[in-house]
C-alpha cells in the first residue's frame, strides 16, 4: 500500500469529518440510452485516471493523516427510479426532483478510511 502524508485539504477534511460535510456535487444530463453498466464502466474508468478516487485515509499513531492507494470499493451507484420516492418526493413532471435529491445526498459522509471519496446517483 502507498502511503502520502495528506496535503492541506486532505489534512482539513480528516479533521472535520463526522462534523461537518465538506462535499459539493456535479450534476449531468445525458440525452439519449444509457445503462447502469455503461455508468459502472465509466466509474471504473475515473478510478484507473484519478488516484484520489482509489484512495482512503489511513491515521498513523499521533491520529495524522495519510492518503493510501491500495483496496478501495468501487463507485458505488444508487440507481433511483420512478416516482422519487426514496426522497418522499413528488415529480410532478417537473425536472427539478433532483434538487430534493441533492439536499438528500450533501450531508451524507464519505467513509474515509474505506473510499472511494464519490458516489454516483442515477435518476
Amino acid at each position: 500500500m502507498q502511503l502520502r502524508r495528506a496535503v492541506n485539504y486532505e489534512f482539513f477534511m480528516s479533521m472535520f469529518h463526522g462534523e461537518s460535510p465538506m462535499h459539493f456535487a456535479t450534476t449531468a444530463m445525458v440525452n439519449g440510452p444509457l445503462s447502469l453498466e455503461q455508468i459502472q464502466a465509466a466509474g471504473l474508468k475515473l478510478q484507473q485516471r484519478h488516484p484520489l478516487l482509489r484512495a482512503k485515509v489511513v491515521f498513523d499513531e499521533h491520529g495524522d493523516p495519510w492518503m493510501a492507494q491500495g483496496q478501495v470499493p468501487e463507485i458505488p451507484i444508487e440507481e433511483v427510479q420512478g416516482s422519487w420516492g426514496c426522497c418522499e418526493i413528488e415529480s410532478n413532471g417537473k425536472e427539478d426532483h433532483w434538487t430534493a435529491i441533492l439536499e438528500r445526498e450533501l450531508p451524507v459522509f464519505f467513509d474515509l478510511q474505506k473510499g472511494p471519496f464519490v458516489r454516483f446517483i442515477w435518476l
